[in-house]
């Protein structure tokens, strides 16, 4: 299996400052974007620090990586950041990490930050969000003519930093050739829909050209939020 990649994180053209960070290990095939909450202060150092940590992980060697136990450490460092930066509030990030083998792809995820697969006969979302809109279409009484508020989008029911006792999701996949992968913030999928996204991934030539793409249409459409794309490609 060969693996590439690239990834790419940019500011838009609102935010006053970029509160995203990603992380790319080909070597040992781990990519990682986090999503620092802007509702709270320092979402950029609650991003960087979460990949920060994960790459400290990988330099250990990623025989030892367990993601469970790692976003355990990170939700304890951020909280513990949080209560000394900001007592009142704290900080908080999303953390979505993708781990591939030869016959795994394992993802471990908290907040909205997102993974999509792409095949030539379709995609799918590989997460599903933390997102009070998403806990009201899974309760049993949702009622899909009951209109949900557009705010409601954005309110995180799950990230790290803001309580001890986390629930992390994690994912088992089995990966094949010809996949193309997408890890990527809200800035990207706000502007975006996957419908659109599709055929362009299929018809990029390498990571690069299609995370600039879409980092440039982002933009080109207000660039509300940070946007923050890493794109792997098997084959």
């Amino acid at each position: 299996m060969h693996v590439s990649s690239y990834g790419l994180s940019d500011i838009g053209r609102v935010r006053e400052r970029n509160e995203d960070a990603y992380l790319i290990d080909e070597r040992q095939s781990v990519f990682a974007v986090a999503d620092g909450l802007g509702g709270l202060p320092e979402g950029a150092r609650a991003s960087q620090l979460t990949v920060e940590l994960l790459e400290k992980e990988l330099g250990r060697g990623r025989v030892l990586l367990n993601m469970k136990t790692l976003f355990g450490k990170m939700n304890l460092e951020i909280l513990l950041l949080g209560k000394s930066l900001s007592p009142d509030t704290g900080i908080g990030t999303t953390m979505t990490t993708v781990a591939l083998g030869e016959e795994s792809l394992d993802i471990a995820h908290v907040g909205d930050t997102a993974v999509y697969r792409f095949r030539s006969d379709g995609f799918e979302k590989l997460t599903r969000d933390h997102t009070l809109e998403e806990e009201i279409r899974n309760r049993p009484d949702y009622n899909p003519l009951v209109p949900i508020p557009r705010r409601h989008s954005h309110v995180l029911t799950r990230c790290l930093g803001q309580i001890e006792d986390l629930e992390i999701d994690t994912y088992a996949y089995q990966p094949a050739s010809g996949d193309r992968l997408l890890l990527c913030t809200d800035g990207i999928t706000l502007a975006i829909t996957a419908e659109e996204i599709h055929p362009r991934m299929l018809a990029a030539a390498t990571p690069e050209s299609i995370v600039r793409e879409l980092v440039d249409l982002a933009n080109e459409r207000g660039g509300r939020d940070n946007a923050t794309a890493v794109a792997v490609f098997i084959d």
